[in-house]
């Protein structure tokens, strides 16, 4: 039995890292003032330190503040009032007294104002950046706002937020938050953006982080409502949102719909078989693609939030529904003798949904000590449906049922001390249990249980202009499938991480890390699969986990205008699962072997550029090289992207470019992507927005195109469809707030629901 962290351990923990607080009378005083040099009256000013609020002030009639009772050290001061910009600044006290005097302009003069600051600044690891009010006017969700920021090294995808090949974990206010939740943000209610390329404190554990900080509101409320609308294909999202604040507390509740339908897919394939000295050839032609795809979900949120205590309960619901996935096809196997053409169908349903609730809690228990803990749990049903018919085969078809649960428990605990240094404890407990009925062609009752804890300690120390972090760690991890032995696996963890800024406008990085990673549920399942009369699909239990080793440079510096960023990425990744193939009887056994050392090298290069402030230009380059072993052959590609928009009054316009690209995955699929294009107008009054984008205006039927190369089975092709070639889409988006003028709230949920089917 896979057992729960023991309890003891984290009070022993906490215990031993708890130190008596070390009183301070140092304080940070100022004027804020507006653009006349009149002081500005009864100004928000926040104190934070690593994206935490570490105490608040208001500024008198005339303007003047004091913050009494810090510590010494850096800190990101943030200035705010209804009708002037906001501001942050990095200060650093070293004397008991700072005077600070700031600048705020006026949102009605705005526009005439000549912003001589980088609105990229760095701070320590961080990279910050402040959004102008003509960004903020022409985004519609927190997703247009990267775009627009054009963050170097953020890149955003079908595959969500990225940066340097890696999925970038997505921080509101410090709280971990999936991407969907930036789809529901909205620009107004972000303060500024920090991303941060080797995250630590409460980020320890995360390869690359974005937080988003928020204004801070205490009454009034919204209703925001949006839809989006796609032509050439049907695709519609619509979404609807609503909050109130009270005081202290903040209500939410969150709804939404997307249906997407495309027709006419089409795919060519070409596969040989190699079994029993047999070789054959099966050809076939996919037309009349069906593909169908619906989603729904809500979500309600209550919050209470103090100086020093946060406490905030979500519980959501999300249904995804795939009910059509079609295709019929011409097959001919005229190298197997009596075997002629004929035709085949091939069908898929797929319907999950997902009751979970989420629990963050924070509490401030010393002025230089927080504890935060988050718990998560989630009950999910999956049905799939497959069937696969053919004029001379026999009929192929799997009905599976999976009930399953999982739980997350996650425990920081951070102190920061007298001279810059911080230490960081963090205690990670993960459980999943998948129960699933595979009936139909091959009937089969699975059980799957796994369980992970984590334990790592973190200290950073600064002095001068480097800092350094240590951060050593352990992992057991357990996992186990119905009828096999449980696996055992204690691993080590470390990173470090070498920072230097010879000035405020560079920053140069170096740090390394040890991990493990083990295969995702459904590769683990005892099972086989038929896909058609040669492929059969067979998960492997006996998987092993990966041990993972990744070593990252990188450099940033800001020239006036220009900012630029550099990266090179080298990972190792030693018994890595991949697809393997393997003849047995009449069939090709689609499998899953662990006996491969791969090796991932990337470099990036990108500039961001700002001429002037209603002009961005932002251009990236990227070589990629991926090596799974002596199995498939090594991949080489450089691909390249840009970005350009304008803002004139209450109109904006677009473009972007991405070069064709080509990716292999652990699967062996060597996919190369053609390039793409498009451009977007908007217009933005009020509460009012409207966005009329177009990808790919002068294409059609562009080819992702495809080939697997193994001993014993090859497969070389393309597919295409509507959504590869011309579209358009319409967003418009209206908000209506009462009450005093609030900001608005991200829809913090994840519409993602795990599988451990195996199809």
């Amino acid at each position: 039995m896979i057992p729960h962290f023991p309890i003891n351990i984290i009070i022993l923990i906490l215990s031993l890292i708890s130190i008596p607080e070390i009183y301070s009378q140092n304080k940070l005083t100022g004027i804020v003032k507006d653009s006349d040099g009149n002081g500005i009256g009864y100004v928000k000013i926040i104190v934070m330190r690593d994206s935490a609020i570490i105490c608040h002030n208001t500024a008198d009639s005339v303007g003047r503040y004091e913050i009494r009772d810090i510590e010494k050290g850096k800190y990101e001061v943030s200035y705010g009032f209804l009708g002037y910009s906001s501001l942050t600044d990095t200060v650093e006290l070293q004397d008991e007294v700072l005077r600070h005097d700031v600048i705020l302009h006026s949102l009605r003069n705005l526009d005439e104002v000549t912003v001589r600051a980088s609105r990229f600044v760095r701070s320590g690891d961080k990279l910050i950046v402040t959004p102008s009010s003509n960004q903020i006017k022409h985004s519609t969700d927190a997703y247009g706002l990267l775009d627009i920021l054009m963050i170097p090294g953020i890149k955003i995808d079908n595959n969500g937020v990225r940066a340097f090949g890696e999925v970038v974990t997505i921080y509101i206010d410090g709280v971990k938050a999936s991407e969907l939740d930036l789809k529901n943000l909205r620009p107004k209610e972000i303060l500024k953006v920090e991303f941060m390329t080797a995250p630590s404190g409460r980020y320890l554990g995360d390869i690359t982080a974005l937080n988003f900080v928020l204004h801070k509101v205490a009454s009034g409320g919204f209703v925001y409502g949006d839809a989006m609308q796609r032509i050439a294909y049907l695709n519609g999202n619509y979404n609807v949102t609503g909050k109130v604040y009270r005081g202290n507390s903040h209500f939410s509740i969150f709804g939404g719909y997307e249906d997407i339908k495309v027709t006419d897919n089409y795919s060519y394939s070409c596969e040989r078989f190699l079994f029993n000295g047999i070789s054959a050839t099966r050809t076939a032609d996919s037309h009349s693609g069906i593909s169908k795809h619906n989603n729904q979900y809500i979500q309600l949120n209550s919050e209470n939030s103090t100086d020093r205590r946060q406490i905030k309960i979500s519980g959501i619901f999300v249904r995804n529904a795939s009910p059509v996935g079609s295709r019929g096809m011409s097959v001919d196997l005229s190298d197997i003798s009596g075997v002629a053409g004929y035709k085949s169908f091939a069908q898929s349903k797929d319907q999950a949904m997902r009751y979970g609730t989420v629990i963050n809690f924070m509490q401030s228990i010393r002025q230089n000590q927080s504890l935060r803990l988050n718990l998560t749990g989630n009950y999910i049903r999956n049905h799939h449906d497959y069937s696969y018919t053919g004029d001379v085969t026999s009929d192929i078809f799997s009905n599976v049922r999976e009930n399953a649960f999982d739980w997350l428990a996650d425990l920081n605990y951070i102190i920061s001390f007298r001279n810059g240094a911080q230490l960081t404890s963090k205690l990670l407990y993960s459980y999943r249990v998948s129960m699933s009925d595979y009936l139909g062609s091959v009937q089969s009752w699975q059980h799957l249980r796994s369980g992970e804890s984590m334990a790592y300690a973190e200290y950073l120390h600064r002095f001068g202009k480097m800092s350094l972090r240590f951060s050593p760690g352990v992992s057991w991890l357990q996992y186990c499938v119905h009828g096999h032995e449980v696996r055992n696996e204690v691993s080590p963890r470390l990173s470090f991480m070498l920072t230097w800024q010879p000035r405020t406008n560079s920053f140069l990085m170096l740090n390394g890390a040890i991990g493990n990673s083990y295969p995702t549920m459904a590769l683990l399942s005892d099972v086989d699969q038929n896909v058609n009369e040669f492929v059969i699909t067979r998960g492997n239990p006996l998987l092993d986990v990966t041990k993972m080793y990744r070593f990252m440079s990188s450099y940033n510096i800001t020239l006036r205008k220009v900012n630029i960023q550099t990266a090179v990425v080298w990972q190792i990744m030693k018994d890595l699962p991949v697809t393997t193939y393997t003849p047995e009887d009449r069939h090709i056994v689609r499998s899953f072997a662990s006996d491969v050392t791969g090796h991932n090298l990337n470099a990036y290069i990108a500039f961001t550029m700002r001429p002037v402030e209603r002009l961005g230009i932002s251009l990236s380059a990227n070589y990629g090289l991926y090596d799974y072993g002596e199995r498939v052959s090594t991949l080489n590609r450089f691909s390249g992207s840009g970005q350009i928009s304008y803002y004139f009054g209450e109109f904006s316009v677009g473009g972007h470019v991405q070069s064709s690209n080509a990716v292999l995955g652990t699967d062996l699929r060597h996919v190369t992507i053609p390039c793409s294009y498009g451009v977007t107008g908007g217009w933005a009054h009020k509460g009012f927005s409207m966005t009329l984008g177009f990808e790919n205006p002068f294409s059609r039927n562009l080819k992702y195109r495809f080939k697997t190369i193994t001993p014993y089975y090859e497969n070389r092709g393309y597919e295409t469809s509507a959504k590869t070639g011309m579209s358009a889409y319409l967003k418009v988006s209206y908000t209506f707030d009462f009450g005093q003028k609030t900001n608005h709230i991200q829809f913090q949920g994840d519409k993602t629901i795990n599988s451990a089917i195996l199809k």
